[in-house]
């Protein structure tokens, strides 16, 4: 739809988008250091450590330690260049990197590797993925509809213990975001 209604026409339309969503994603990206570095809320999922890694290497580059204010603009510079691959899902935000992205290896994926394919993401599974407390809420909810669903009795023990299994995997991935230890 987009395509069709910003067209070609030499307006702007389309670039204006473009920058809007650029500074969208550097908004999410300063949101997530702040929940990870200021909070003590670190981010889970499997590219959790690599970004902790990257938010506790900028903390030092700023020195914004408790006691110390550090510039905002400064802080969105040493920042920028994480926004170029994040990719906001709703389940888990995406550092797109497109040689480690599982997404592109399931079976219909788009064969343009320049995005990621986030309806064929497996957040607990890619490198690239990583979980705040933002995600919480259908993380919650998917527990809890398998917990409804274990309550039926129409289940096979298998079906029972795959409905199980999946929420303690949930239930696991999710764990570090309720802990908020502080690095």
């Amino acid at each position: 739809m987009f395509e069709g209604y910003a067209g070609s026409i030499p307006s702007g339309f389309r670039r204006e988008v473009e920058q809007e969503r650029a500074l969208g994603q550097l908004d999410d990206v300063v949101e997530h250091y702040e929940e990870a570095i200021r909070r003590g809320l670190p981010p889970t999922g499997p590219a959790a450590a690599r970004l902790r890694s990257e938010f506790v290497r900028i903390r030092e580059e700023l020195g914004d330690f408790p006691g110390h204010i550090v510039d905002a603009q400064r802080l969105r510079a040493v920042l920028a260049h994480l926004r170029r691959t994040l990719h906001v899902g709703l389940l888990a935000d995406c550092f797109f990197d497109p040689d480690t992205a599982l997404c592109l290896d399931r079976e219909g994926a788009t064969p343009d590797r320049s995005v990621p394919v986030l309806s064929h993401c497996w957040p607990d599974r890619c490198p690239n993925t990583c979980i705040t407390r933002r995600h919480l809420a259908p993380w919650q909810m998917s527990i809890a509809e398998g917990e409804e669903m274990l309550r039926t009795k129409r289940l096979s023990p298998l079906q029972r213990q795959t409905i199980a299994d999946d929420n303690e995997r949930k239930r696991q991935l999710i764990a570090p975001l309720f802990e908020g230890s502080p690095e």
